[in-house]
């Protein structure tokens, strides 16, 4: 990648694809991806180390919707 910044070339092997891409195209191949290099939700902490989330999605959303009640 250094010769796309500093030449401001793409690299030799670079693709791209001839049309647009429709979002079910894009959306499949996403999960192609996912399905074969599976990366649980997390970030790196201050040591730049790769640190999982331990909370499922689920109980981010229930816990999100249940301590904010409905106003009326």
């Amino acid at each position: 990648m250094t010769s796309f910044f500093r030449d401001q070339t793409f690299p030799a092997n670079w693709n791209r694809r001839s049309s647009a891409g429709t979002f079910g195209t894009i959306g499949n191949q996403a999960i192609q991806i996912f399905l074969a290099h599976p990366i649980s939700p997390g970030a790196n902490n201050e040591k730049g180390v790769y640190v999982r989330d331990n909370t499922s999605v689920d109980a981010t959303i229930f816990q999100e919707y249940s301590s904010t009640p409905p106003e009326f």
